[in-house]
């Protein structure tokens, strides 16, 4: 790979170590902002107000008087009592709440606040509508800022309309400790700068036909963090992350897992640029269905980063990357693939500028199910294969034809 290009792909590391900071410090601010209804700086205190949806009249499924439509009435009226513009908190106590009717509106400056995820529940009864929906126009400053901490939101039913969770256009979101059930989006994030999710969990999402439907799938995000998160358990065509048209994401310790007939990540766009995965994982992915689906599928995208990932067991390749430029794999595995047709464990087409560095491509199985370790097709070219394990696969171990790729201090057999 060209010195320029390496130098890009050292340059977005750096700026993904910067995106680390100041997401950390964003979750610093909403920790203080949780735990006591006042903020602000020396002697002087800033009230924020905060308002419980039992002291307004919301009730559990436990409570015999319960009615979800009166429920969703009471939310969203408590909701709107936040004020437009600055801090406020919705507090949902301990107990699961049934809403039914159309999604609860949440204007930005607004932290959603249970008191942990599984614990404090909101169920959509009626699955033609989302949960919670927050899209906030008007002045740039009048979208900043919106949070969920330590909820589970869901549909009662499996499948169900659109998300459970829709935010567009709303920067510096902060979704931390969330569970997403059901629907065909987990949570859903169009736009936004300077977002960050951590700690959730997206399971039983069905796509249905439904294009792009995923576990979490966010679209036009710039600067964008996601960390110690799981999408599982996603039926009939869901993935378990999609990222469409994104730009600058550091993607850390995120796993996908048991999507039945789609990838565990799917990347897509010709305006996608700057994602990094840090120690990921894609395991038993694409393993039912018509047509097995990849660990981590990548397409028309430029500047990937894959640094210590897993690809494991999954439909068809670990990884396919095609019709883009600019990959670097260091340290990243691809294991075991191919399990419900051909797939290799590191497959490059029609791509360029693509690296492969301290990266193992093998098969365990007594009868292998990966094809080829590693594989360029199609005008695939300038590749690098260095220091890497290509071993136990169960046609060949590196193919790329003459001229496409340097392969050098590898290991096969």
């Amino acid at each position: 790979m060209p010195p320029s290009e390496t130098g890009e792909l050292r340059s977005q590391s750096l700026a993904v170590a910067t995106r680390r900071t100041f997401m950390g410090s964003s979750l610093i601010a909403l920790a203080g902002l949780t735990a006591r209804p006042t903020f602000g700086q020396g002697s002087a205190p800033v009230a924020v107000p905060w308002v419980s949806i039992t002291d307004v009249g919301a009730r559990p499924d436990s409570d015999p008087l319960m009615d979800p439509a009166s429920n969703r009435a009471i939310i969203q009226t408590a909701a709107d009592q936040m004020p437009p513009g600055s801090a406020g908190v919705l507090y949902i106590p301990y107990g699961t709440y049934p809403i039914s009717g159309p999604p609860l509106v949440i204007r930005s400056t607004t932290l959603v606040l249970g008191d942990a995820i599984r614990c404090s529940v909101i169920c959509q009864n009626d699955n033609n509508y989302e949960v919670i929906h927050c899209n906030v126009g008007g002045p740039p400053e009048a979208k900043a800022g919106f949070g969920l901490r330590n909820l589970t939101l869901r549909h009662a039913y499996a499948g169900g309309a659109g998300a459970i969770c829709r935010i567009e256009n709303m920067d510096l979101v902060i979704i931390d400790r969330v569970q997403f059930n059901n629907g065909a989006f987990g949570l859903h994030m169009t736009g936004g700068l300077h977002s960050c999710v951590h700690g959730c969990v997206a399971n039983e999402q069905s796509g249905d036909g439904i294009p792009y439907s995923s576990g979490f799938y966010f679209q036009n995000a710039i600067h964008l963090q996601v960390d110690q998160t799981t999408a599982t358990e996603q039926h009939t065509g869901s993935c378990g992350l999609t990222f469409v048209n994104c730009n600058e994401a550091d993607i850390t310790q995120v796993h996908a897992t048991e999507t039945h007939s789609g990838s565990g990540f799917r990347v897509a766009g010709s305006q996608t640029r700057g994602i990094t995965f840090n120690s990921c994982h894609a395991i038993d992915c694409g393993m039912q269905g018509q047509y097995p689906a990849d660990g981590f599928d990548i397409q028309d995208a430029s500047h990937v980063v894959f640094n210590a990932c897993r690809a494991r067991r999954n439909g068809r390749h670990g990884y396919f990357v095609a019709n883009g430029k600019w990959f670097a794999f260091t340290g990243s595995q691809g294991m075991n693939n191919g399990r419900f047709g051909t797939g290799n464990g590191f497959h490059i087409y029609n791509s360029e500028n693509v690296s492969l560095s301290g990266c193992h491509a093998g098969d365990s199985q007594s009868s292998p199910t990966q094809n080829i370790g590693m594989q360029g097709q199609g005008s695939t070219s300038r590749v690098t294969v260095t220091g890497s394990i290509a071993r136990g696969n169960y046609n060949d171990q590196i193919v790329f034809d003459p001229g496409m790729a340097v392969v050098s201090n590898n290991v096969t057999g």
